[in-house]
């Protein structure tokens, strides 16, 4: 609710730039687990933010170009680097996947992609 403080600040929300108030009305009774504090905070949001979907803002959005570059490595540390790296992940997906054909992938789907991204 803190972080909203600030927002509203900037906004320039009265009488809620009032650090005293906005914790009397809404961060005091949050944290006491009163209803009134959210339907407060709610009511808050409602007036500064905006919902809009995708049919009422009609962006003309640019047309998504993939491409796709190949990179060779030379002889050298790098290669050495990338090929240990890659027999590692590899090692760790055929592992993963073997584990059963329940979808244990799809279980450890993020780890997998953390080991993708190294």
């Amino acid at each position: 609710a803190d972080g909203v403080h600030s927002l509203l600040s900037f906004l320039g929300c009265q009488p809620l730039i009032n650090n005293g108030i906005f914790r009397r009305a809404i961060t005091l009774p949050i944290k006491n687990g009163d209803e009134i504090g959210l339907t407060r905070l709610r009511a808050c949001m409602g007036f500064v933010s905006l919902r809009r979907s995708k049919n009422i803002v009609d962006l003309k959005l640019v047309e998504k170009v993939v491409q796709l570059h190949s990179v060779e490595f030379g002889p050298g540390a790098h290669k050495m680097v990338y090929d240990a790296l890659f027999g590692t992940i590899r090692t760790a997906v055929e592992a993963i996947i073997s584990e059963g054909a329940d979808g244990a992938a799809l279980k450890n789907y993020s780890s997998i992609f953390e080991k993708l991204l190294r």
